[in-house]
């Protein structure tokens, strides 16, 4: 206030300019009484101003209206059933993992998509990732959505219970805010896919609160439950307590972790104030997933058959594959289909064709298997990961990037020490050279009268190495029997003096 006093004197008490005595312009000089003192500013400025003028303010306009103007509606309020429109958005999740590689490298803080049904609230899908955000990222979260509970339960090594009946499709609408959603690779996605992309103004993500609203659950329940996590209530990031060290999950654990979360959420969240006088009278279940079941009995609901291979073809990634004689490889990993077999495709790579490229849709949560699409025909081939591969399948494809990353940078070191290693047994085999070069030439000049020919030398060798005794019984099946029998008697004979020792004792 005491500046905002100032600059109105400034700006409208002293505009009156008069000449010195040098012939300059300069300002009238303010005298007392002509001009209202700070008391009097104060009161116009506060007195005759309501209360929601001077909260405008105090703030900008855009953060007005993001989280202090009044409440106009419901975030449910334009999705007529369950199915129609999902929001989705992503963000950093607040907790730092572990590789599943060598759970002692701290991989940082993942990336969270989280992907809400407008009307019920339920949650249809997430995904857990390192990358991004980006378009790539965000259509595997989709893929997430329509894909069925085996397929997600086979790449994630865990039974993803489905908790929505029946279960999720694609939207007719999908509620994005300006980010990886505005991109031509995204419009086209949804034109192929009949699913029109609807996007937030600029700095307004109250219009989708409803996923806002699952982001900030999902954070404070993994900070009371997961060790690593930080504290998202606390605004100021230089207050909030982390500690790296305390992590325990991999990304694999943690998509688990927040399955189980959403999981009781779609079921257990209190929906009560959702349900009118006739949906109290059908037994509707007040959660988000009782609307969501609700909502499609009654044919309000909205969802759409669409093909396993055009998800995966618009959705996933897509790489380069290998065929070779040893099989399908992508990534440096082998894979494996029968019809590889029945197609005799290494047989082809080894006799005929040398090797091929194929197209390949991936998943990056799992390196358990890719899709390519059949040569003649529609449809995908869905191949398995060999057991003779280089990675494990509960890897995901980011992590076979951070081991093979980590492979390159100790390749130096690696290289040395096998230098290293094939120098010093150079020398030592010059030196048992050597050795026994310098030994046939002392014995040659030794040598007198005549030398056994090569027959008689070697029945010399064996009938003196028969003599030996050096921990191998030669000679026949009773002599080896006489020395087991002398073996056992000896043991026997130790077995008795360590017993009488502890009686002594």
């Amino acid at each position: 206030m005491p500046e905002r006093h100032k600059r109105i004197i400034a700006s409208q008490f002293t505009t009156a300019m008069r000449y010195d005595d040098n012939g300059n312009i300069v300002a009238i000089d303010l005298e007392k009484g002509q001009y209202p003192n700070y008391q009097q500013v104060k009161r116009v400025l506060t007195e005759d101003i309501k209360e929601i003028h001077r909260i405008r303010e105090k703030t900008s306009s855009g953060h007005f209206e993001r989280a202090l103007r009044g409440l106009k509606g419901y975030s449910w309020e334009g999705a007529e059933g369950p199915g129609l429109m999902y929001a989705v958005d992503s963000t950093i999740g607040d907790v730092y993992l572990r590789s599943s590689i060598d759970p002692n490298w701290i991989i940082g803080r993942p990336v969270v998509y989280v992907i809400v049904d407008v009307f019920s609230t339920a949650v249809v899908g997430f995904y857990v990732c390192l990358t991004g955000p980006s378009w790539d990222t965000a259509q595997v979260a989709i893929f997430n959505t329509v894909a069925s509970s085996n397929l997600l339960s086979d790449l994630w090594g865990y039974d993803m219970r489905q908790s929505l009946f029946p279960a999720p499709t694609l939207p007719a609408r999908l509620l994005c805010d300006r980010g990886e959603y505005l991109s031509k690779r995204a419009k086209a996605t949804g034109m192929k896919l009949l699913t029109t992309l609807s996007y937030t103004a600029p700095f307004r993500p109250d219009l989708k609160g409803v996923v806002e609203v699952m982001h900030r659950i999902m954070k404070n329940v993994q900070y009371h439950f997961i060790p690593g996590a930080m504290d998202a209530r606390r605004k100021e990031y230089d207050l909030r307590r982390s500690n790296p060290a305390a992590a325990t999950m991999s990304v694999r654990q943690y998509m688990q972790f927040l399955h189980e979360c959403f999981y009781i959420y779609n079921l257990t969240a209190d929906r009560s104030k959702r349900l009118d006088a006739h949906m109290i009278a059908q037994g509707v279940f007040p959660s988000p997933a009782g609307l969501w079941r609700w909502g499609h009995e009654m044919g309000i609901g909205f969802s759409r058959a669409q093909s396993d291979a055009e998800l995966i073809t618009q959705l996933l990634p897509t790489g380069d594959a290998r065929v070779t004689r040893n099989g399908v490889v992508f990534r440096t990993n082998r894979y494996s289909a029968p019809i590889v077999e029945t197609e005799q495709w290494t047989t082809r790579a080894r006799s005929v064709r040398r090797s091929w490229e194929i197209p390949a849709q991936y998943y990056p949560g799992s390196v358990s298997r890719i899709w390519t699409p059949y040569e003649s025909g529609k449809g995908l081939i869905d191949l398995t990961i060999s057991d003779h591969s280089r990675a494990d399948p509960a890897l995901t494809h980011d992590e076979m990037v951070d081991a093979f990353a980590f492979q390159k940078l100790k390749a130096a070191d690696v290289e040395h020490q096998r230098v290293q290693e094939a120098l010093l047994g150079y020398h030592r085999m010059e030196l048992i050279r050597k050795q026994a070069t310098e030994e046939t030439r002392a014995a040659r000049q030794r040598a007198r009268g005549l030398t056994p020919t090569i027959r008689e030398a070697r029945a010399i060798e064996n009938e003196f190495a028969g003599q030996l005794v050096i921990g191998e019984v030669r000679g026949t099946a009773k002599a080896r029997a006489e020395s087991k029998t002398n073996y056992d008697a000896m043991m026997c004979d130790f077995f008795q003096a360590m017993d009488a020792e502890v009686m002594h004792d």
